[in-house]
């Protein structure tokens, strides 16, 4: 029996590293059974293109005694490269299927890969017939004073938990990096963080009679960056890349908070209703302006994504609280608005004026300054790129485009 756990695709940013050729995709595989791992099947399947031809991809890997593999691919010039793409080699598009006789199949649909490694997520076979249980991370959150993530995950009172596993991507590898009892609070802070970073946790649990549960989903903190263009403070919440990770099912709305010490208190200034939104008018709001500031001085924001519900991660029969939730905190970004614009992202002085417009499906872009500009499609592809200074006019298919000149950074929306 076949179980399809993940319809993904992984959009990477067009990043060309100078001596890499090569795709790599790797990842952790292991059965719930203890013990060495070595020998489970890595089924790749798919495809790329050799110019205008298609060239099918159907090989096989298998992992070491720890449950590791790692699949490899020479890749193929990117005919789009450079006219159309800023990446010089071809995606691959796979399907990755693993398999070990007695134990039921899993497959990933949909993984898509360059010369920037893939890692995926940690994977666990059931023995046939089993019925699996996976945990769920209800959010990643930064703590109060925006310091530390904070995994939380409601505890279920209805399996045999003894402990909970918490797991982080670090350096393309899944470490286990705490356990918590089951009679704690459903909270894992991690401290051993380097600021401004952002990292991806996954759950598993460990059970009575010491078997393993399914790993979760993974998730990330939010996150911000913050830009000051001509003396507006522009905050971005996610970008294209990451915006499948916030849910509107469970998500309501983001806030944006903003104060004028880290250690202040943060005050609500704006918020977004994602609720009603489509997937393209969610894209056109990846950046929230804060046009209220004063005109000099030195502010710190952040955002928090609002559930529908709160989350409960207590054991009431502790004394100490923890929670309930309602808002996953992003980090603290700071802005310092000043005759030069300094920022913690860049520095935009303010005699560079950029102007970015859209009339129908031509775009112009004007600098009275020579700036470098890229514009990236929704699928993460960059389409265009080169430097300004006056103006310039470039014809768009429809579709929806971040538009970067310099330090300005706007979504557009070709209809």
């Amino acid at each position: 029996m076949k179980t399809i756990i993940l319809s993904l695709t992984i959009l990477l940013a067009s990043v060309y590293a100078v001596f890499s050729q090569t795709a790599t995709i790797q990842g952790n595989v292991q059965t719930n059974a203890a013990g060495d791992q070595s020998g489970i099947e890595v089924a790749i399947e798919g495809s790329t293109l050799d110019g205008l031809t298609l060239v099918t991809i159907d090989e096989v890997v298998y992992t070491d005694a720890e449950g590791d593999f790692e699949f490899t691919y020479n890749l193929y010039a990117n005919p789009l490269y450079p006219a159309f793409s800023s990446n010089p080699y071809a995606d691959i598009m796979v399907n990755i299927t693993f398999h070990k006789d007695g134990f039921d199949d899993k497959e990933v649909l949909n993984v898509s890969a360059n010369s920037t490694p893939v890692t995926m997520e940690n994977t666990l076979l059931f023995p046939t017939g089993i019925v699996l249980y996976k945990p769920q991370i209800a959010m990643v959150r930064y703590d109060t004073l925006g310091q530390y993530p904070n995994v939380v995950w409601e505890r279920d009172e209805d399996e045999s938990i003894k402990t909970y596993i918490v797991y982080k991507l670090v350096d393309s590898k899944w470490q286990e990096v705490g356990q918590v009892p089951f009679e704690n609070h459903g909270v894992f802070e991690d401290t051993d963080i380097t600021p401004g970073e952002q990292y991806e946790y996954q759950l598993q649990v460990i059970f009575e009679d010491d078997s393993k549960s399914d790993y979760s989903s993974s998730q990330q903190t939010p996150k911000i960056e913050v830009t000051v263009v001509q003396g507006v403070p522009q905050i971005r919440w996610s970008n294209l890349n990451e915006l499948s990770r916030v849910d509107p099912l469970l998500v309501r709305k983001v806030i944006l908070y903003r104060s004028d010490s880290p250690t202040g208190d943060f005050e609500p200034i704006d918020e977004l209703v994602i609720t009603d939104l489509t997937q393209q008018e969610l894209i056109a709001k990846l950046t929230m302006l804060d046009e209220s500031i004063p005109a000099a001085g030195t502010y710190y924001y952040r955002v928090g994504h609002e559930y529908y519900h709160w989350i409960d991660p207590r054991n009431h029969n502790l004394k100490i609280e923890s929670g309930p939730f309602i808002l996953a905190m992003s980090n603290i970004s700071e802005a310092q608005n000043a005759e030069a614009s300094e920022t913690s992202q860049s520095t935009v002085p303010a005699d560079e004026q950029v102007s970015i417009g859209l009339l129908g499906n031509s775009l112009t872009i004007n600098s009275q300054s020579e700036q470098i500009y890229s514009i990236v499609a929704a699928d993460g592809k960059t389409v265009a790129q080169g430097s300004v200074t006056g103006s310039i006019l470039l014809a768009l298919s429809q579709g929806v485009y971040v538009v970067r000149v310099g330090a300005v950074s706007q979504t557009i929306i070709v209809q």
